[in-house]
């Protein structure tokens, strides 16, 4: 196999690589879910609830 040829399957694996990798990190940071370790804090009232802490429209850099 030529070394062009081997850079593109390479390339084939690092685009499906990111393409199925992407939509989980999305998903998972989209889910709005408080994390366990600020959990207690949230109901002492200590901390506002994940939804009050976050913006309406975050900014995506």
């Amino acid at each position: 196999m030529s070394d062009q040829a081997r850079r593109g399957v390479l390339a084939g694996f690092a685009i499906v690589g990111i393409a199925t990798t992407v939509p989980r990190v999305a998903a998972a940071q989209g889910a709005g879910r408080e994390p366990a370790s600020l959990a207690k804090l949230v109901a002492d009232r200590k901390l506002a609830p994940l939804a009050s802490r976050l913006p309406a429209r975050p900014m995506v850099v």
